[in-house]
């Protein structure tokens, strides 16, 4: 099983953001991301510890792989 995550990195006036959004809408859109990612510094409506959002640094899909253990099937062989 693998999960996707895209993550939009913003420069804020404290520091960088990074926001994660957990199994995105596929394929994604570049010009889509951009124009949010626009929208979210223009209109300031996210709350966070290091101020204003201030300009996109980058966005990316993260991809990681989960492999569940199935320790109770393992234990009821033993």
């Amino acid at each position: 099983m693998s999960e996707q995550t895209l993550q939009l990195q913003f420069e804020a006036e404290e520091g960088n953001v990074t926001l994660n959004i957990t199994n995105p809408a596929l394929p994604v859109n570049p010009e889509t991301v951009q124009a949010a990612m626009e929208q979210m510094i223009e209109h300031d409506q996210i709350d966070r510890s290091a101020g204003p959002l201030v300009s996109i640094i980058d966005a990316r899909i993260v991809e990681r792989s989960i492999e569940p253990l199935n320790l109770l099937e393992e234990e009821e062989e033993a």
